[in-house]
């Protein structure tokens, strides 16, 4: 058998050497098309007929739309720990103090949910821009809802919103009941932004803790608050409707009462007159 020159590029049996050493110069046709695909000159206005080089070549800065809205999500801040439940937090919200919009996820994060009720349900939240805590209640939107409007306000309000708003708008607020920091509305939902007391729990739950009962002079402060809370509402036309012990938050450093939850309230006939103007 004649010696083989070790310079001569001999075959490999199975034809791979031969493409693995093919010079990429050498305008060589490929069967499976893979080769020119892989080897393509991206400035080369080359259809692509699989669509899979302009994926795999697109340029990440190149701001092109994203149409099944996974860009957005996959952008999300990672270090965000929390979930939404509610997937409110991703969606742009209006602002009615703004009437423009605004998106929700740049101003709160949203946290565990702290208890759901017939008229919605509450998370822990943190205001981005100081780190304040706050309440975030999610309130769903119905046909039935009541809308009314109000001295200052062009457009009807949820019933909640309103009120909440009475409660508030006084020379100066009651401190024995949360007040609302801030609302959105988007087309399925009313999100509330209310105060969060720390640390604080629901008056029921601080008497299950102090039982079989508080004694006279731990339970008249406590009592003379809720009264304060009641005539506030009332003096602004607002009926809470729904005065109970799980609807007071206690303050357990300060025993300071804070009543909470106008969903059931309404207003007080005969305190507005045709142009909704109070008139206690």
């Amino acid at each position: 058998m004649a010696l083989q020159d070790p310079s001569d590029p001999q075959p490999g049996p199975s034809g791979l050497e031969s493409k693995a050493l093919q010079d990429p110069s050498d305008p060589q046709p490929d069967p499976s098309g893979l080769e020119s695909r892989a080897l393509q000159d991206p400035s080369d206005p080359q259809p692509d007929p699989s669509g899979l080089e302009s994926r795999a070549l697109q340029d990440p800065s190149d701001p092109q739309p994203d149409p099944s809205g996974l860009e957005s999500r996959a952008l999300q801040d990672p270090s965000d720990p929390q979930s939404d439940p509610s997937g409110l937090e991703s969606r742009a919200l209006q602002d009615p103090y703004l009437d423009e919009p605004v998106l929700f996820a740049s101003l709160y994060k949203m946290g565990q949910r702290l208890g759901m009720g017939g008229f919605g349900t509450v998370f822990k939240g943190t205001r981005k821009s100081d780190g304040q805590q706050v309440a975030i209640k999610i309130i769903p939107k119905y046909k039935e809802d009541e809308y009314i409007v109000i001295p200052g306000y062009s457009k009807p309000l949820i019933m909640e919103v309103a009120l909440n708003l009475r409660v508030k708008n006084c020379p100066s607020p009651s401190q024995n009941i949360v007040q609302m920091l801030d609302w959105f509305e988007d087309e399925n939902h009313h999100i509330l932004i209310l105060e969060h007391p720390q640390p604080c729990e629901t008056l029921l739950s601080f008497l299950k803790l102090n039982r079989p009962r508080l004694d006279e002079n731990q339970a008249r402060p406590l009592m003379l608050q809720v009264v304060h809370a009641a005539r506030h509402c009332i003096g602004r036309g607002v009926a809470h409707n729904d005065i109970r012990v799980d609807n007071i938050l206690v303050n357990t450093e300060t025993l300071q009462l804070k009543l909470i939850d106008f969903g059931c309230g309404g207003l007080i006939e005969g305190c507005y007159d045709e142009d909704h103007q109070y008139r206690g």
